[in-house]
């Protein structure tokens, strides 16, 4: 299971309270599509600031919304040649 997670650090914005506010109405438009979120409040160890976060745990709900990446191309290991040491060349 993967999770996503999206941060609103304090320092982005004017106040504490306008930052919970965002994260708040981003989790109301997740759960508006369907998908459950869960909100947490974490404090940075440099100077105790807040960031507030919503981590979405099952990911299955998103694969519909977003563009599945482009198939990787998978590369094709040819055998390296062999360095030719009949020619050295010796350093005094």
């Amino acid at each position: 299971m993967n999770s996503i997670q999206t941060t609103f650090p304090e320092i982005d914005y004017e106040t504490p309270e306008a930052a919970r506010a965002a994260r708040d109405e981003q989790a109301v438009r997740l759960e508006a599509k369907g998908i459950s979120c869960h909100r947490e409040t974490l404090y940075r160890a440099t100077d105790g600031r807040c960031v507030f976060v919503i981590e979405i745990e099952d990911t299955e709900d998103l694969k519909s919304e977003t563009p599945s990446p482009a198939p990787r191309r998978d590369r094709i290991n040819k055998p390296r040649k062999s360095r030719d040491t009949s020619h050295k060349v010796e350093y005094r």
